[in-house]
């Protein structure tokens, strides 16, 4: 039997795994209340968060009813969204001038690399690391990408200026975050029309990391607007065919995939888990067949996704490998094995956690590093009613935090109220998520505005944040492609 992703079976299943997903965050959302307040305050907190949830949701139902039945030509969606879109960045530009911010943790190390490489050379990025970092661009080359990045806007300042300050960056990173935005519309206008567009632009503002995340611009909202171009390039070769303006074997439907994922490869090597899209797609062009091709048609053009982003991905990994003049033996030594990512988030709250990292630091090469790993993760695996009780809470702790840690990176968010408000806007938009998924389970006919591709990406992204390290900052990259939900 021929699987089809928007099938009732399907939707019933992503309803009763983000049903529970959403239970789950609510609980955390409440012991954190609780970690902040006395029990009494936190229920009232909540119950004032529940109640917001309850009437914000009832207007986004009133309004998604209206999208298509209301005929009225006053409203215009294209003028409505340049005019949110500059509200959004008169915002934009109080938040920059009036929050500080001094980079912490991997964003201090990365930006304290960018500035020494522009100043000195390939030879100083390790100068002034911590002594358990000192290696650190070997250990972790998933962020060769953002370091060559913010070298060259530090570069461009430098030349500019003759100094540099952190204000360029968080200037570059506000861009991001609100080209991220255009292509949501942009996208949401060729899957569904301008109306909805719009609606999908609110609900993306909805997300408080549009706003709080602008002074930390490290890779989630960096990574954001590559990976939304590559969806809307996917978008437009897609819909292309499937109303017939491109033909598959066409020069422009070839370039435009290929265009599609090489800015996927982009937002892949600034942010890792932006390649959950990839299998997104391949499912998608599986599931879907746009352009209603033959089998042999697909599979070339799977093909053609997997070349162009693996070949893509090498060859940048190789540049950046050799611009940086790190040592390929010494990279070999030091580079951690994906399964650490996965023995360190088998335990506690899913997060980092120091101990697990010097346990594998402690360990020469790949090999030893990565046998040293299984063992530590069979250790953590043993304890089974442990571990379920371990997955429910790292579940809940990333799904569960409307302000995706952004207090903890930008301390000058971390007002209760704004908490609050962050979970009321946050958790609306996950039950409307969720009742959209309950929808389409009960109905045969496949509901306006959702696409199959959206839904593919989410749902990776969570069976992904099962296995791997996880914190609820690892949604940020995600949530403009949520919005279109």
């Amino acid at each position: 039997m021929k699987l089809r992703y928007d099938s009732r079976r399907f939707n019933r299943f992503l309803s009763l795994y983000f049903g529970c997903v959403l239970l789950l965050a609510g609980v955390w959302y409440f012991y954190s209340l609780r970690l902040r307040v006395a029990v009494p305050e936190a229920l009232v907190l909540f119950t004032l968060t529940f109640l917001g949830v309850f009437a914000l949701f009832l207007i986004f139902r009133c309004i998604d009813g209206q999208i298509d039945t209301d005929d009225t030509a006053a409203f215009d969606p294209i003028r409505a969204f340049i005019i949110l879109d500059f509200l959004f960045l008169g915002v934009q530009l109080l938040i920059v001038y009036h929050v500080p911010i001094k980079p912490h943790n991997d964003l201090y190390y990365v930006s304290h690399a960018a500035k020494n490489l522009v100043l000195y050379g390939p030879s100083a990025i390790h100068d002034g690391m911590p002594a358990h970092h000192h290696h650190y661009f070997y250990t972790y080359p998933n962020n060769h990408m953002i370091l060559a990045l913010l070298a060259g806007i530090y570069k461009i300042e430098y030349t500019l200026t003759g100094g540099l300050s952190n204000a360029c960056p968080i200037f570059v990173n506000m861009l991001c975050l609100n080209f991220s935005l255009a292509l949501v519309f942009a996208t949401g206008e060729k899957l569904y029309g301008g109306r909805r567009a719009f609606f999908c632009a609110v609900k993306c503002l909805c997300f408080i990391p549009m706003f709080t995340y602008i002074p930390y611009f490290y890779t989630d909202s960096m990574a954001m607007p590559w990976l939304m171009a590559s969806v809307y390039a996917y978008v437009c070769w897609r819909t292309g065919l499937d109303r017939g303006t491109l033909h598959s074997r066409s020069a422009r439907a070839t370039l435009t995939l290929g265009l599609s994922m090489l800015l996927l490869m982009i937002a892949y090597k600034v942010k890792g888990s932006a390649g959950l899209l990839l299998p997104a797609y391949l499912c998608d062009i599986l599931v879907h067949n746009p352009g209603h091709q033959n089998k042999t048609a697909r599979a070339a053009q799977m093909a053609w996704l997997i070349v162009v982003f693996a070949l893509s991905a090498k060859i940048t990994g190789t540049l950046l490998v050799k611009g940086l003049d790190l040592n390929e033996k010494l990279l070999a030594e030091y580079k951690f094995p994906m399964i650490h990512w996965v023995m360190m988030s088998a335990s506690g709250d899913g997060g980092f956690h120091k101990a697990d990292f010097l346990y594998t630091l402690s360990y020469s090469g790949q090999a030893a590093k990565t046998h040293a790993d299984w063992i530590r993760l069979g250790q953590k695996l043993k304890d089974v009613p442990a571990f379920i009780v371990h997955m429910g809470v790292k579940i809940g702790r990333t799904w569960g935090d409307g302000m995706f840690r952004s207090a903890h990176y930008v301390p000058v968010f971390q007002h209760l109220s704004l908490r609050v408000l962050a979970n009321i806007l946050y958790f609306t938009v996950f039950f409307t998520t969720e009742w959209t998924f309950i929808e389409e389970g009960r109905s045969d006919k496949r509901l306006k505005g959702h696409s199959d591709l959206i839904k593919l990406a989410l749902l990776f992204l969570a069976l992904f944040l099962l296995l791997w390290e996880s914190k609820s900052r690892y949604l940020v990259t995600f949530l403009p492609l949520w919005a279109l939900i």
